[in-house]
């Protein structure tokens, strides 16, 4: 069953209530709630959804999933990486003019320098550095063009083409100005028997720190946004960069219209229903669905702000248990008819109209029909409990005791349950 994710935005010149008039509106900020605090900020070692929504702001990859399209586009590169004849090589070619935020440019070295640290031992990112390490094998620079770089892969590979769309991209001079990774080699850090020297392990020491996480002058990047603030479980102020490399581009992902962003953090559904409904927020991307439709049935809201369920990549499912240890939990569902009759007894589009009211979709598996290579072919089971009482007699699970009318009954009972 798919999700519906709610997106909110508001027109924050537009006059608003006299509840808010502590707002200055003639500060170009925006008020953005974020339903939880990120785990931190550091470039490699928090991985938390919201995490990676401030990054949008503050930081940026060579390559970027294009959120109209749902394909991958080139970003801080000319085009798409070109592979080798056998699939295990990949040259990329920098865009020029990209600068960091002393002036230096963004260079191959930099690219070079962040690969290692993505599948460094030593990088605390142990939940993501396999996805990482086990396809790049060798990052070096192209022997004619100062630009270009060529990635060498372990092995043929899905994410081969795309492996550089969540790394994002660190300043070599500014992290290390000594060059202590300059002798680290792609060799050495593929090799387990490897012993680090005690300087490269200092340095990596240093880089975990937490303050890398949470300290503003610590977050940089070569976004338009500059972290000013950040309090851990209140809320992150990203202020607009002066000079900024891109602020003169027409590419909708360098667009920074906004001086300031303020993302509140507020985890109490009814607390963020009761800010956005005295317009204490610009803008959220989520919110419940009944909340919403409450917010709705309001003028001034509708009037304010735009609101819409988008889909997104999310679905509830039940799981059974198909390995089960024979004691404490039997081997009912190690028979497909029996999984397939678990299918048909479920109520999902009644599920979907009652506790999701009516905002959802179904799927017919973990593809999401976002995605080109859905199957639209694959029809979704449909609930029909004369199918479940054939396919569990052809199963084995017969009626022996006489009980039919209270096994229909407890079937009856269960449905009521789920609906209600």
């Amino acid at each position: 069953m798919k999700h519906y994710k709610l997106i909110i935005s508001c027109f924050f010149l537009l006059a608003i209530l006299s509840c808010v008039d502590d707002r200055d509106l003639s500060k170009n900020t925006i008020i953005a709630h974020l339903s939880s605090s990120p785990d931190g900020l550091h470039p490699f070692n928090d991985n938390s959804g919201n995490r990676t929504y401030i990054f949008n702001y503050t930081q940026r990859t060579l390559i970027k999933l294009d959120l109209r399209t749902l394909e991958r586009i080139p970003f801080l590169i000319k085009e798409m990486p070109i592979p080798s004849e056998d699939g295990l090589e990949y040259i990329y070619e920098l865009i020029e003019g990209v600068k960091w935020d002393d002036g230096k440019p963004f260079t191959v070295d930099d690219v070079i320098f962040t690969t290692k640290l993505q599948i460094a031992p030593l990088t605390n990112n142990t939940q993501v550095k396999g996805i990482y390490s086990g396809i790049i094998d060798d990052v070096i620079k192209h022997p004619s063009n100062p630009n270009k770089f060529i990635v060498k892969t372990k092995k043929l590979h899905v994410e081969n083409l795309t492996i550089y769309e969540e790394i994002y991209m660190q300043q070599k001079s500014y992290w290390d100005p000594k060059g202590v990774l300059d002798n680290f080699t792609f060799k050495q850090i593929h090799d387990l028997t490897y012993k680090p020297t005690e300087e490269i392990t200092n340095w990596f020491n240093e880089f975990n720190k937490g303050d890398n996480s949470y300290v503003p002058e610590k977050l940089v990047g070569l976004g338009p946004y500059q972290v000013t603030e950040f309090i851990p479980g209140g809320y992150i102020t990203v202020e607009k960069k002066k000079n900024w490399y891109g602020d003169k581009s027409d590419f909708i992902y360098n667009q920074n219209y906004p001086d300031k962003i303020i993302f509140k953090i507020i985890t109490d559904d009814a607390a963020s229903y009761l800010a956005i409904k005295n317009q204490k927020i610009d803008v959220s991307t989520l919110l419940t669905t009944s909340k919403l439709m409450k917010l709705q049935e309001i003028d001034y809201f509708n009037k304010n702000y735009h609101s819409k369920f988008l889909p997104e990549y999310t679905y509830d499912y039940i799981g059974l248990n198909m390995k089960p240890d024979g004691s404490e939990h039997k081997p009912f569902f190690t028979d497909k008819n029996v999984r397939r009759a678990m299918a048909h007894l479920v109520p999902v589009d009644e599920i979907i109209q009652v506790i999701e009211q009516g905002i959802g979709s179904r799927q017919v598996a973990q593809m999401s029909p976002l995605k080109k290579a859905y199957n639209w072919d694959l029809k979704p089971i449909e609930f029909n409990i004369k199918k479940a009482e054939k396919l569990l007699d052809e199963a084995g699970w017969v009626d022996t005791d006489g009980n039919t009318l209270e096994t229909k009954w407890l079937m009856e009972k269960s449905y009521n349950f789920l609906l209600n």
